[in-house]
């Protein structure tokens, strides 16, 4: 006998059915199933950095990480910080911040170190505030904090100003210290000035830039009647450095390192290099014949301006 389904029994029977394959799929919407059909939030990417931060081996510095403008000036405080240890190392374990492509900066403050230019090795100066800075690239796995770094920042920060374009800037000046100083000087990590021991070529040679440094800021303190290097000769060492050479002027502007008199005092002319031989002599037992040249005329040439990849503008004056 054939049987009539009436609207209501087919409304039943498809209610049913739609039930019967929720349940097989661990349920619908908000309700109960295997926990196993649920998908796990992705982890957020981190990153870990290994790096110095050296004027010479900086003890107990606190290192903060910034993300940066497009200018290059200071953004926001990522809250990403560590600290050193007695040979001026440091590690950062942090959630990627650099997954936007954007370059970050790296400040170091506080802490100590034990003066190169002393003979002894045993004088310890000890310096508050920000000391050095760094760029770190976004796809770096160790940095280097030192006055060479933070000077190529203060570069690119100045270059970049008038098209705010610093990832640009920094770029081609980052490629330029390596051909002037003959290795990278953001990502090899110097050895210790005083103690090179077994370190690489590279990195020997980055100790050797950070003694003839040293030097010359004990030169510059003695020409201003200071007993020993300061903050204020510090910075003043890094911000003449920033255009190529130590020589009292970042480009025209005369650079001055003691505003305690009524009449700021300008840093003397120093060449660098000489700096440096001399303290390749005076630890000769460690470096040897080792020695850096520096291609000031390379290291001053200006980055800035803008570059277009379609020929609107002549790419050949960066080279």
């Amino acid at each position: 006998m054939k049987k009539n389904i009436t609207y209501n029994g087919l409304r039943i029977w498809l209610a049913a059915a739609i039930l019967s394959v929720l349940t097989a799929c661990g349920g619908g919407g908000g309700g109960g199933g295997s926990s196993d059909n649920v998908a796990s939030p992705a982890p957020s990417p981190s990153k870990s950095v290994s790096g110095s931060a050296s004027k010479g081996p900086l003890d107990g510095a606190t290192i903060r990480m910034y993300e940066i403008n497009a200018d290059g000036s200071i953004g926001t405080d990522t809250t990403v910080t560590t600290t050193t240890d007695a040979n001026g190392n440091f590690t950062l374990d942090f959630t990627n911040h650099s997954a936007d492509g954007l370059l970050h900066l790296l400040q170091a403050s506080d802490g100590s170190y034990k003066d190169e230019s002393d003979q002894e090795g045993v004088r310890e100066i000890a310096i508050s505030g920000v000391i050095l800075e760094a760029i770190l690239p976004d796809d770096a796995s160790t940095i280097a904090i030192t006055p060479y770094t933070n000077a190529l920042y203060l570069k690119s920060l100045r270059e970049a100003a008038e098209f705010s374009n610093f990832e640009e800037v920094y770029s081609r000046n980052q490629d330029r210290a390596e051909t002037a100083y003959g290795f990278d000087i953001v990502t090899t990590i110097p050895a210790d000035p005083i103690s090179p021991g077994s370190a690489g070529e590279d990195e020997k040679r980055y100790a050797l830039l950070l003694g003839g440094a040293a030097v010359a800021m004990n030169n510059i303190a003695i020409h201003l009647g200071h007993p020993q290097t300061n903050a204020e000769i510090i910075q003043a060492f890094i911000e003449d450095l920033s255009d190529g050479a130590v020589d009292g002027y970042v480009n025209d502007s005369v650079v001055e390192a003691d505003d305690s008199t009524l009449y700021p005092t300008p840093i003397p002319n120093i060449n660098l290099t000489r700096e440096i031989e001399r303290f390749r002599n005076n630890n000769q037992a460690a470096y040897g014949t080792l020695l850096t040249d520096i291609d000031t005329d390379t290291l001053g040439v200006d980055g800035g301006g803008l570059v277009w990849d379609d020929g609107d503008w002549d790419e050949a004056r960066w080279q």
